[in-house]
């Protein structure tokens, strides 16, 4: 649910409120996880790699690209 407010969050340009519920949500699922690529964490990375992308932190986007694609390929 918390990637799902990050996304209506960061559709709506509250970019503050999206973060935090996005590290939120990438808190939780690293908990959850222990490590393990899942569709859930690729899903999150994706939506921060969006949310930083609208921001124009493009550098940061393309450093969340890299970690998706290099933990959790088979999801891409």
């Amino acid at each position: 649910m918390l990637v799902i407010k990050a996304d209506l969050l960061r559709e709506t340009k509250r970019y503050p409120l999206s973060t935090e519920a996005i590290t939120e949500a990438l808190k939780h699922q690293g908990k959850c996880f222990a490590g393990e690529a899942s569709p859930e964490i690729a899903v999150a990375l994706t939506t921060y790699g969006s949310l930083l992308h609208d921001q124009g932190k493009f550098d940061d986007a393309d450093r969340k690209s890299t970690r998706l694609n290099s933990s959790h390929p088979r999801y891409l």
